[in-house]
């Protein structure tokens, strides 16, 4: 025997923890406890584990970084996602071009009902005496 602590006599009595790979790798699977279980599979795979952990943690840190950074907050501007990231001059020529467009669609559906129905049809007209409900002089500034 030799006289003096664990740490004098070069480790002869290890802690527990140091030779845990040891004392489970005797026990075969089925014998194994479902604590013993989870302490073989940390054991086996520590440097995953830890590398899982800080790939983990470093993704979160740049996700985090691009959502809130200051480079990267037009792109979730309200202005820019409802125009399809178009500027104002862009979104200005965009509706000037599409109202000659939709100018010319009104006159090729005018000249199609001048062909088709060439008198209105009087159920389209409103009656003659017509009233509203709304009292429509409350709201006169409004219109």
């Amino acid at each position: 025997i030799i006289p003096g602590k664990p740490q004098v006599r070069g480790l002869l009595y290890r802690p527990s923890h140091m030779n845990m790979y040891s004392r489970l790798n005797m026990i075969g699977f089925s014998q194994r406890t479902e604590q013993e279980q989870r302490l073989w599979k940390w054991n086996l795979n520590a440097e995953a584990h830890a590398g899982f952990a800080v790939s983990g943690f470093i993704l979160f840190m740049l996700t985090y970084y691009n959502l809130t950074s200051i480079d990267n907050s037009r792109k979730f501007d309200r202005r820019r996602k409802n125009m399809g990231g178009m500027s104002e001059e862009e979104v200005w020529q965009r509706n000037y071009e599409m109202d000659k467009i939709f100018q010319q669609h009104r006159e090729l559906i005018d000249e199609t009902r001048r062909k088709y129905a060439p008198e209105r049809p009087a159920i389209f007209d409103p009656p003659a005496g017509h009233s509203s409900w709304y009292d429509h002089s409350k709201t006169a500034h409004i219109h």
